[in-house]
């Protein structure tokens, strides 16, 4: 052999020795790894795959937009707009610019739904506008606090209890009907309404596709039920019983800026629900396209519905009538059909609320979900089913809340003050998209609104936290109170989420709560979310780039 031979042969060993110890440290390192994850951590361990499925189209979306916003407010309200505004146009008026309004409020969450595909909605909104500067943990600190406050309020207060008022109106409509038009005992009520309540919420449980199909068939159902009472008023407009309602339907409009007020108040009650488009963004098929036709399809369908019914109820009805009406829709239908409408109108607002309710318990989860998944609340809140890839633990909390408030009943006053402080968040949320507009203008943003609608939009919700302030004084004590329970989230915060202050216990604490409820729920963690604008494109344009488009209808 020769001396040049001799040197590659050797070169050769040496290139091979490297690889070997290479080699041979990975193999340590995988080992070593195997060994600290046990068999168990590894089933229950959270995977990038593990999360929410992306099933909902465009159609979907549309109908969730008009799931969640039609409840039982189009069949109660109108007589009490009526009673503020004074007159038929002007009632007519109202109704329009409340659609206008949701489609403004509406499109300033398609933006930010572009920019942060996270199902949070407010919670993600909060949490990402306010932490701006993110080389200064104060700010971090601050716009994880203002998330959280949030979610505590929305997740344990708002939510579960604006949930329990839209079941006990099921449940008194569904009794009404079955007894007959009778008015029904308080216990038969609060019965319906759990039975109830515990279908939706195992709906939500078993499949994101189940609940879609159900939010789909009621709110087609809900729609016909307008086109119903709608063609009850052209018959009786045909007839020609109060057609001079519609001639003369400016005379005695009210003066009084103040009752216009609370007129479009009441108004913009029936409308609640716009916002719904920002937490069907994780599991969107196309975010790009469905959150801005779930818009501009879904909100001028119901402002159409609600502008025809209305209609509907001054051809068909005195004004007397109206505004002496606790339910002006079941008026109408006995004074049409007789009574045959004491059975059919409760059971059509019976299957609207059940489609409010389905949206607004998926909502309520998702919420309390992602906040867990973001370490801003308990993270055993964040358990999704090994199967059905639901946030069941969000759900059960949720279910046992919202139960608990239908078993109380008498909340009616402190929902009006939740709804109030809801219209602060709605603030926030706005001022948050002007914010990003000056702290990311390097972000792509697929849609942007033109920028008066959100300052418009902040304007109009500070109209609408002031206004039942100081026009109605009831609404003090119990806007103080949603206050009091909104401030009460800050020592929360401080001493069980931020890590600066948690004990270590409560950790220890946390992981056998998981190991628990993964067993009996048979769930594990989600993977981490994205926290980061960076890290949020850079996940979107995976998750996107993994869905059939074509697919999607």
């Amino acid at each position: 052999m020769s001396a040049s031979e001799t040197e590659a042969v050797s070169s050769l060993s040496d290139s091979e020795s490297v690889i070997l110890m290479n080699r041979r440290v990975i193999d340590d390192k995988k080992e070593t790894e195997e060994v600290k994850e046990s068999p168990e951590e590894s089933k229950s361990a959270s995977t990038p795959s593990f999360g929410l499925r992306k099933e909902l189209t465009l159609f979907s979306t549309v109908t969730f937009v008009i799931g969640k916003i039609i409840g039982s407010g189009i069949f109660i309200t109108p007589s009490r707009v009526l009673r503020y505004s004074g007159s038929f146009g002007l009632t007519l008026i109202l109704w329009s610019l409340g659609g206008l309004f949701a489609i403004c409020g509406g499109l300033c969450y398609v933006e930010l739904g572009n920019m942060i595909r996270n199902s949070g909605a407010e919670y993600a909104y909060l949490k990402e506008s306010y932490s701006f500067k993110k080389k200064r943990k104060s700010s971090i600190v601050f716009g994880n606090l203002l998330g959280f406050l949030f979610s505590w309020s929305y997740s344990f207060f708002i939510r579960p209890s604006a949930t329990a008022v839209i079941m006990l109106a099921f449940g008194r409509y569904f009794a009404q009907a079955m007894a007959g038009g009778d008015t029904p005992p308080d216990v038969a009520v609060k019965l319906c309404s759990i039975a109830a309540f515990i279908f939706i919420s195992l709906v939500n449980a078993y499949s994101l596709r189940a609940t879609a199909m159900l939010i789909n068939i009621t709110s087609v159902a809900k729609v016909l039920a307008l086109i119903f009472i709608t063609g009850l008023g052209v018959w009786q407009l045909i007839k020609g019983d109060h057609s001079h309602n519609l001639t003369s339907s400016f005379e005695d409009t009210s003066p009084c800026v103040g009752e216009i007020v609370l007129a479009f108040y009441s108004v913009l009650f029936s409308y609640e629900g716009w916002n719904g488009i920002g937490y069907t963004v994780e599991e969107n098929k196309n975010v790009k396209r469905n959150l801005l036709l779930g818009i501009f399809l879904g909100v001028p369908c119901v402002t159409g519905c609600y502008v025809l019914v209305n209609i509907a109820y001054f051809a068909g009805l005195s004004k007397n009538q109206v505004l002496s009406s606790p339910a002006t829709a079941l008026t109408l239908a006995q004074s049409t059909i007789g009574d045959a409408g004491l059975v059919l109108i409760p059971l059509m607002v019976a299957v609207s609320t059940i489609g409010a309710a389905t949206g607004a318990v998926y909502a309520g989860s998702r919420v309390m979900y992602t906040t867990a998944r973001d370490g801003n609340l308990i993270e055993t809140l964040s358990l999704l089913h090994n199967k059905f890839q639901t946030p069941v633990m969000a759900l059960i909390v949720q279910g046992l809340l919202t139960c608990l408030l239908i078993v109380i009943g008498s909340i009616g006053h402190l929902i009006d003050g939740l709804t109030t402080l809801m219209w602060v968040f709605y603030g926030l949320v706005f001022v948050g998209l002007l914010v990003m507009r000056f702290t990311r203008r390097q972000e792509t943003r697929p849609f942007k609104v033109w920028f008066p609608v959100p300052v418009m939009m902040i304007f109009i919700a500070v109209f609408l936290i002031f206004v039942p302030i100081i026009l109605v004084p009831n609404e003090r004590l119990y806007f103080l109170l949603s206050l009091m329970l909104f401030f009460a989230g800050i020592p929360v915060y401080l001493l069980l989420v931020w890590d600066r202050l948690r004990p270590k216990v409560f950790s220890k604490i946390t992981d056998k709560l998981n190991k628990v409820f993964m067993f009996l729920l048979d769930s594990s963690l989600p993977a981490t979310a994205p926290t980061t604008s960076t890290e949020i494109i850079t996940y979107t344009a995976k998750t996107d780039g993994n869905v059939d488009t074509n697919n999607d209808n």
